[in-house]
């Protein structure tokens, strides 16, 4: 049942983002030089609903997203594209619900609270 659970949250959490790049939210896009971008999306009301860095195309370090009302909702980090590191789930009142551990896109360890 857990697995069924956390399985559901990663796939929402995974759809969420990407309609957000997908171009169904407004983007402003910084150019800091040597290939890294810092991207941000923003939701109708014009709060963010998410931003992270690409480098050389791909996504790249920590990238961050948000509710509505401003409330983190995920952290995810990345490294060439691929997932790499922690993934945090919060829930609506911000509570860490999920903490998923990523090598080179391949899940290693998940925990749910």
């Amino acid at each position: 049942m857990k697995r069924t659970m956390l399985f559901l949250v990663l796939l929402i959490s995974t759809t969420t983002l990407s309609a957000a790049i997908g171009g169904e939210r407004a983007k402003n896009v910084t150019d800091l030089g040597k290939g890294l971008q810092k991207v941000t999306w923003y939701y109708d009301n014009g709060s963010v609903s998410e931003e992270g860095f690409y480098m050389n195309g791909a996504k790249h370090g920590t990238w961050i997203s948000y509710s509505e009302k401003g409330e983190k909702s995920g952290v995810v980090n990345w490294n060439d594209d691929k997932k790499d590191g922690d993934c945090l789930i919060y829930d609506s009142e911000g509570n860490l619900k999920f903490k998923i551990v990523y090598s080179s896109n391949k899940k290693i360890n998940a925990e749910q609270y």
